[in-house]
């Protein structure tokens, strides 16, 4: 909950903040998070919270902590769930997850569709 906390408090002062000139130094910084498939997806999803998690634990949650808080939020679709333009609630659910997904045994990457299987066998 701790955790929860600290991302939640992290990620509204992000949006209250200055700081938009640090998550500016990145390349790319409006590129949107890789969902391109159920793997890209997955992948993006569970490095991005780990990237979150390890910032915090070192104390040093900073734009690039927020950011990769961010890019997790958006992997996931809210369109089916009550309070889906609230981002406290969305965080949430991204904690949620991936609390679930670290205690269960995941499917070898390969096994996932990727791009080709997504083309090939028209997955939406």
């Amino acid at each position: 909950m701790l955790l929860g906390a600290c991302l939640i408090t992290a990620a509204e002062a992000q949006g209250n903040s200055s700081q938009g000139a640090k998550i500016a130094a990145d390349p790319h910084p409006l590129r949107p998070p890789e969902t391109s498939s159920p793997r890209q997806t997955l992948q993006t999803f569970l490095s991005r919270t780990d990237r979150a998690v390890e910032a915090w634990r070192q104390g040093a949650l900073d734009s690039r902590g927020v950011r990769n808080v961010l890019d997790a939020v958006e992997t996931l679709d809210y369109s089916a769930i009550a309070n889906a333009d609230s981002l406290l609630s969305r965080i949430e659910r991204v904690l949620l997850l991936k609390e679930l997904l670290d205690r269960l045994p995941l499917p070898p990457p390969g096994v996932i569709p990727g791009e080709r299987e997504v083309a090939a066998e028209g997955i939406t």
